[in-house]
């Protein structure tokens, strides 16, 4: 006995590394996060990596941004019903683009959640607004196609543009608040991001707090990053009506600590990576960018 026991002491720990969830983005599907189950298989053996089947592809990636949110909610309650054992440590959550801000409104309407980390790349937290991302991504979109970007509050806020996703995401800086009689504004007229912003209820900063670590990747350089636009939005920057992008940090949302993101901060919980030049395209495909900024996270 003495002598198995030398035997075992000399075997080394095989380390378990926690599963992860994936989202991707809009008119992709579950696939696009392939390159980062393979990098993470690789560098972290044993490692179990969901990538979600769900609104995958056009035109379901339009589908509204609370019923995804939900749906994505509802997967992971499932995946970890189905094998309690695997996610019984906890869980990290990894998701692109749209699939970003879907993912943290899922995490902040679960109360039952367990996940450590959640990582969103390059995904619009603060909302979008910006000729480039209206031309390449709404512009051929129901409803928004015969407007500019500056007309689109009109359709964006009303009950009709409200069942798209593009539309729950607008971020109008010229019209946030100024609700007319007979006009529309974000503030009023958007039912899904200011209650992920400046309207989160109590229990929502609660879940959302219960992360142990958030981090907020993006690319620098053009305003338009070939997805989102401003790419500040990733980091929860945001335009004011003159254009200029405020921090994160003189956002009203921060200020007021609506949903927990100050006390990450201050906590040392919040990872802000910013990478000069990465464009929206490298968080799933460059596999430098990606083993140099997700994989570290991942374990």
């Amino acid at each position: 006995m003495a002598l198995l026991l030398r035997v075992l002491c000399l075997v080394p720990a095989v380390r378990a590394y926690l599963p992860v969830f994936m989202m991707h983005g809009i008119g992709s599907g579950s696939g696009e996060m392939d390159t980062i189950r393979e990098l993470a298989e690789a560098a972290h053996p044993g490692t179990v990596l969901t990538s979600f089947k769900l609104y995958e592809d056009l035109p379901d990636g339009l589908t509204n941004l609370n019923d995804q949110a939900a749906a994505v909610a509802g997967a992971v309650r499932a995946a970890v019903a189905a094998n309690a054992t695997l996610y019984a440590e906890g869980y990290h959550v990894v998701c692109k683009s749209q699939g970003g801000l879907i993912c943290r409104a899922a995490l902040m309407l679960m109360d039952d959640h367990a996940a450590r980390t959640f990582v969103s790349l390059a995904g619009p937290q603060a909302g979008v607004f910006g000729p480039d991302f209206f031309k390449d991504v709404v512009h051929d979109v129901p409803l928004l196609e015969n407007v500019t970007a500056q007309e689109a509050y009109h359709v964006a806020y009303t009950w009709a543009g409200q069942k798209l996703s593009v539309a729950n995401m607008w971020r109008d800086p010229n019209h946030l608040d100024d609700c007319g009689l007979f006009d529309h504004c974000f503030d009023e007229g958007n039912v899904f991001l200011p209650n992920f912003l400046d309207k989160a209820t109590a229990a929502m900063k609660a879940n959302f707090l219960r992360l142990e670590k958030v981090v907020l990747c993006v690319g620098s350089g053009p305003a338009y990053d070939g997805g989102i636009e401003p790419w500040q939005s990733a980091v929860f920057g945001a335009a004011d009506a003159s254009g200029a992008i405020a921090p994160m940090e003189d956002q009203d949302f921060y200020a007021t600590d609506a949903f927990g993101l100050r006390t990450l901060a201050e906590s040392g919980r919040l990872n802000v990576t910013v990478v000069p030049n990465a464009s929206h395209g490298s968080w799933t495909g460059d596999r430098a960018t990606i083993a140099a900024y997700v994989l570290p996270h991942l374990t």
